[in-house]
């Protein structure tokens, strides 16, 4: 094939991508959507959170990766003057959230050649917002496979099977709008695996002792069924492993064990595991990264001076010693929870 030839290929091939795309998202406002789903549009994906008003949830351990090139964080927004309440259950805390909020976990992939230049996009989006006596899950998906993309996406009730079921559809179909025609089917499958929330988001669920005893996260979950916005008050918590790239091996900061005292296995990438196949931990030294000016500990006390600003007394006490390493006290929020 000549030059020209390919090039033009190339660029048919393109187009008919777009008008794929296009289709899908005019069939999707041409189309009535099941009962009770609303569709959601951000066309500026690139500081939407901030501009919302989330606060992002740095975790005492970073999450793992799919690649290198793929990052992960959670997001949460609390109505002003509201409060966290916390439930004990087995002499438990469980944090619950407050009616009015609203959590996200946001991946996202990086484009470009060179490292130090790469531009991150938002690639997947998969939230809860919780209303008085109910809860609503919902998931964005960029409409078009390029940078910034716009996203596109739909909200449901979590208690409802029939807006689950057309929900997953409309997500598997639009994931698969965006990429090669041999690729649709495995980004089908994928977009349906990833919109099983409910069995995954389990409330008050345990922390794993053993690899999927309890799911395939090895943290615990609160009483609103999030994983990581309960994980940010605590400095030590179980290593997550569910996707290849570890990303706590190159932190200072970070030490590693296992239960029960058994040996820990520090293979030269990947996981660290232990000897007995338990879950290992990691333990995140604040104190340390906080004098070092280190981001991260810089992150995770700004997550927890604003879940404490929140927090009822119970809660404030419950998690007192991760408050304390970052030298929060009463004395310095600037404001008192809202009563009940």
């Amino acid at each position: 094939m000549t030059s020209h030839a390919a090039t033009y290929v190339r660029r048919w091939h393109r187009l008919l991508r777009l008008l794929a795309i296009v289709g899908f998202a005019a069939a999707c406002r041409q189309k009535q959507l099941p009962e009770g789903i609303q569709e959601l549009r951000v066309p500026e994906p690139q500081g939407h959170f901030v501009r919302e008003g989330y606060v992002r949830m740095v975790p005492p351990l970073l999450l793992p990766r799919r690649t290198p090139r793929n990052e992960v964080d959670v997001w949460l927004r609390l109505p002003e003057g509201s409060r966290i309440t916390t439930n004990v259950r087995d002499g438990r805390p469980l944090l619950k959230l407050p009616p009015g909020s609203s959590a996200a976990r946001v991946e996202s992939v990086a484009r470009g050649r060179d490292k130090h230049e790469w531009e991150w996009s938002i690639a997947d989006v998969r939230g809860t917002r919780f209303k008085p006596g109910k809860e609503l899950f919902f998931v964005l998906r960029p409409e078009a496979n390029r940078s910034q993309s716009p996203l596109i996406g739909w909200e449901w009730e979590r208690a409802s099977t029939a807006q689950q079921a057309a929900a997953t559809d409309l997500v598997a179909e639009l994931a698969a709008s965006i990429v090669a025609e041999g690729q649709q089917d495995q980004e089908r499958r994928g977009a349906r695996r990833a919109n099983a929330c409910a069995s995954c988001h389990q409330y008050a669920r345990a922390e794993n002792e053993r690899p999927s005893q309890y799911g395939v996260s090895n943290r615990a979950t609160d009483d609103s069924g999030c994983f990581q916005i309960q994980n940010v008050l605590v400095s030590q918590v179980p290593l997550e492993t569910y996707f290849p790239v570890e990303t706590n091996r190159t932190s200072r900061f970070i030490k590693f064990g296992c239960r029960a005292e058994t040996e820990l296995q520090l293979p030269e990438t990947g996981h660290p595991t232990c000897a007995n196949g338990s879950v290992p931990w990691g333990r995140f030294d604040v104190a340390a990264g906080l004098k070092a000016a280190d981001e991260q500990a810089e992150g995770l006390c700004a997550a927890r001076r604003y879940l404490f600003e929140h927090l009822d007394e119970l809660g404030r006490q419950a998690f007192r010693e991760g408050f304390a390493e970052c030298g929060i006290s009463v004395r310095d929020v600037t404001t008192e929870p809202a009563m009940p």
